[in-house]
């Protein structure tokens, strides 16, 4: 029997390829989004010429009815999962001041990054120990261990995640679940350069790519990493 993943955000730049890794490696794929359905419905017939299966959904993870509605689909569908993969995040380019922040991008924080993760969490592990061996990858950021600067409350919610993976680490070992977290830096592909200024900070003097987070996030969820679990890795370039 082929082996399941959840990936929420597949339809975005790291999410795309971190879809696709699993894919080409036998996996059948359940991924969500919220904007880009062309994208999305491109990326699943795509893939589909690998063997995998690949069912796309429109989610918003603010929705309760919708998460729970998503995973009825997957037990329905497979009745089990493999792996989980939180990616999908609230994130602006534009950075605000503390004061400037209204409390309903607050709520949009908190809500998208880290309770519907708990939740997925929670209603996944479910299905994962129907698999016997679970995995779960939280997509973290760099900015929850030093704060960034004027990005506070996105900082709060992936430095929440630093702490969620330690305390379910411990609870889910008990069902042969391992979870840990990858928090990137700076990650870009040829259409989203980031500036000179910001590669002169990187000590590998570029911008990490996609892929690469996504091979990370992959081998996490492999027997090559069977003895991690709860740990937070950077992929950074050094910086």
């Amino acid at each position: 029997m082929k082996k399941v993943a959840l990936i929420t955000g597949g339809a975005g730049m790291i999410g795309t390829a971190i879809v696709e890794a699993f894919a080409l490696n036998g996996y059948d794929i359940v991924f969500t989004y919220n904007n880009n359905e062309e994208k999305a419905r491109l990326l699943a017939k795509e893939l589909e010429v690998s063997g995998s299966k690949v069912f796309p959904k429109k989610v918003d993870l603010k929705d309760n009815k919708a998460i729970k509605d998503l995973f009825s689909f997957i037990e329905k569908q497979f009745g089990k999962l493999d792996v989980i993969v939180n990616n999908a995040a609230y994130f602006t380019t534009e950075r605000k001041a503390f004061l400037d922040i209204s409390w309903e991008e607050i709520d949009e924080y908190l809500n998208t990054n880290v309770s519907a993760v708990i939740k997925i969490c929670q209603l996944g592990t479910e299905l994962l120990k129907k698999s016997g061996k679970g995995n779960i990858v939280n997509l973290s950021s760099e900015a929850g261990k030093f704060g960034g600067f004027k990005m506070s409350v996105y900082a709060t919610t992936k430095g929440a995640l630093n702490t969620l993976v330690i305390s379910l680490a411990r609870e889910l070992a008990d069902f042969n679940i391992r979870i840990n977290n990858v928090s990137p830096a700076v990650i870009a592909n040829d259409h989203n350069p980031p500036p000179s200024d910001v590669i002169k900070t990187i000590p590998l003097k570029r911008a990490g790519t996609p892929e690469e987070v996504a091979k990370l996030v992959y081998w996490l969820t492999t027997d090559d990493a069977s003895y991690i679990t709860g740990s937070t890795i950077s992929i950074t370039g050094g910086r």
